[in-house]
């Protein structure tokens, strides 16, 4: 007599679930696979919220358990990347490279100090004064400043007397000329 092959029976050994019964499939009968049945019985201490309590340990909480160990799999991933790294580096050819920066760093950090005590600074690759407010260079620049193109106060004062100006203007051209030379820079 030929045994009838359904999906189930093709699959492995696995096991289901169903409320609390557990069925092993095997190969085989029907009668085969009944007496396969397992019962679980709750012979265990453990009350439900022991149980609960115990799951809770395993959690995704900080410091639970887990916690714990993806912090420990973490520090121990990174030591081992930065180990690799180095590896790769000295195969590459790289750490003669790191030296050299090394000590072209150095080298920017003592002309920066000697750039400094002269009373300048580099920022974004631009030369400024350093300590703008007590930097003595400040009294001389000012100075050429307003000697070259005035000061704001002469600005402010040049408008003041073009806005008086315009309540007595004549015509529009008078009044284009008047903005036309208020808004240049002399």
């Amino acid at each position: 007599m030929k045994k009838e092959r359904t999906i189930m029976s093709v699959i492995p050994t696995s096991t289901r679930r169903t409320s609390g019964i557990v069925r092993d499939h095997h190969c085989g009968s029907r009668e085969e696979t009944n007496q396969n049945i397992k019962i679980m019985t709750n012979n265990s201490q453990f009350s439900l919220a022991n149980r609960k309590h115990l799951a809770d340990l395993l959690a995704d909480k900080y410091d639970s358990l887990r916690y714990k160990a993806r912090q420990s799999f973490n520090r121990k991933a990174e030591a081992l990347r930065t180990a690799i790294i180095g590896e790769l580096a000295e195969k590459k050819g790289a750490l003669g490279v790191v030296r050299k920066i090394e000590v072209a760093q150095e080298s920017i950090k003592d002309l920066t100090a000697e750039l400094s005590e002269l009373g300048f600074e580099l920022y974004s690759g631009d030369l400024r004064l350093r300590d703008r407010g007590s930097n003595p260079f400040n009294k001389i620049i000012a100075t050429r400043v307003e000697k070259e193109i005035g000061s704001e106060d002469d600005i402010n004062a040049r408008f003041d007397s073009a806005q008086l100006a315009m309540m007595t203007i004549a015509s529009l051209e008078d009044a284009q000329k008047l903005l036309k030379s208020v808004s240049e820079i002399q």
